[in-house]
């Protein structure tokens, strides 16, 4: 249920194509060495050196400050740092959102929030450590306050937005004081209070009786939601959603649960999975959360113009970003609009020349036409830019004509020649 940063989005066709060839584009661990900032309350003085008196930073964040910021929050994000990403996080105003209207006494929150603090920065790192990737995209403003864009995207191709709310921190740095998961639909703050809420079940029925309203709901269910849990490992989604059934009416119709319903509910049960996404958009119209559920539920059912649409509700909602333009590719992809895919791969090469799945993309619209050589120029380059590690093509349906033409046959020799 916290794994929000998780993100969700599957298009078949490519996968078959991507990752059951290769060894999903893994980049390899990072070196011993790298310069990574450590955002410390401000710089060292030389050894036997007065200690100096800076001043700290005041007034409205520049431009600048932002940028070495997110520069930094994204290079500690690739190289798994836990300890530069923590230092990069305001935990303080992150808690104070998160324990906000919690009468509770100072030891009881130092105690919950030391506790939850813990699980910021190692909960961000999560996905990188199984092959995601973390690019900055952009700074904004909403309200007079500034955030960075963040994408995180998976070897495999899925997509989630973190949009990092920047304020000034302890000394006057900048710091994360917020994050909103796109996939949530909600602040990382807002997520983290449901895990105050269980650490406070867990100190005794004194804490407890502290929760009113929907925290108390939620702290009488958390038997029932390790049982949802336990269920989805097993993966009996019937008996997960049957233990879904008896949760509060209130719970049920929060956006985190709804959008627990969708994630319980198989897309092989089509009627059941659309009733579930319209349920979340019924009460949520705008959110743009659900979109990302929703580009590969219509791909697979084959309504390719609403995969569409919900692709562009998200690019509306993060301004743009060139791996949306590969969503636009998979789908035209699917749907045969060959020509549609190659232009949209390459305008988000044309952006973003990193893209992995771009060039997966372009390699389906060759095999679909069969215009052999470009899927060998395509796996050359593929072979050439990326980590990744080929498979066996003959054993992927998709290259069975590929593999009958003297282009293949360059391709086994391709590898002795470099």
């Amino acid at each position: 249920m916290h794994k929000a940063i998780a993100p969700v989005i599957r298009l078949g066709l490519l996968l078959s194509l991507a990752a059951a060839l290769t060894g999903c584009g893994k980049k390899n661990a990072p070196t011993a060495g790298t310069e990574l900032e450590v955002a410390g309350p401000g710089p060292r003085p030389a050894a036997g050196a007065p200690a100096p008196r800076p001043t700290p930073p005041a007034g409205p964040l520049t431009d600048a400050e932002c940028q070495a910021f997110a520069a930094n929050w994204e290079k500690a994000v690739n190289l798994r740092s836990v300890e530069v990403v923590g230092s990069l996080i305001d935990g303080d105003a992150l808690l104070a959102s998160a324990l906000a209207g919690l009468e509770l006494p100072a030891p009881v929150r130092a105690r919950v929030g030391e506790a939850a603090q813990a699980r910021f920065a190692a909960q961000i790192i999560e996905p990188i450590l199984a092959g995601a990737t973390y690019k900055f995209l952009r700074l904004h403003a909403k309200a007079d306050r500034k955030y960075a864009l963040c994408r995180l995207l998976t070897a495999d191709g899925r997509v989630n937005y973190h949009d990092v709310l920047l304020a000034r921190g302890p000394g006057g740095r900048v710091r994360a004081a917020d994050i909103y998961v796109l996939f949530a639909g909600e602040l990382l703050s807002q997520t983290y209070r449901r895990v105050v809420v269980q650490l406070l079940g867990q100190g005794g029925a004194g804490e407890a009786n502290r929760l009113k309203g929907p925290d108390r709901d939620l702290l009488h269910s958390l038997a029932t939601l390790e049982r949802i849990s336990a269920a989805r490992q097993k993966g009996d989604l019937k008996e997960a959603r049957r233990l879904f059934a008896e949760l509060p009416e209130g719970m049920r119709g929060e956006k985190a649960f709804l959008l627990l319903r969708v994630q319980l509910t198989p897309r092989e049960d089509e009627a059941e999975y659309l009733a579930a996404l319209e349920a979340f958009r019924s009460r949520y119209p705008e959110d743009a959360g659900v979109d990302l559920l929703s580009i590969d539920f219509f791909a697979l059912k084959k309504d390719y113009a609403k995969a569409l649409e919900a692709i562009g509700r998200v690019e509306k909602a993060v301004g743009g970003d060139p791996s949306l333009l590969v969503q636009r590719a998979n789908v035209h992809v699917l749907r045969g609009a060959n020509a549609e895919a190659r232009q949209a791969a390459r305008q988000a090469l044309e952006q973003e020349p990193t893209l992995l799945g771009a060039y997966w993309a372009l390699v389906a619209v060759s095999l679909k036409e069969k215009a052999f050589k470009e899927t060998l120029e395509h796996l050359k380059a593929i072979d050439q830019k990326f980590a990744v590690q080929f498979a066996d093509l003959t054993a992927v349906p998709e290259y069975a004509e590929f593999v009958k033409s003297p282009q293949y046959q360059e391709w086994l020799a391709y590898p002795k020649r470099r």
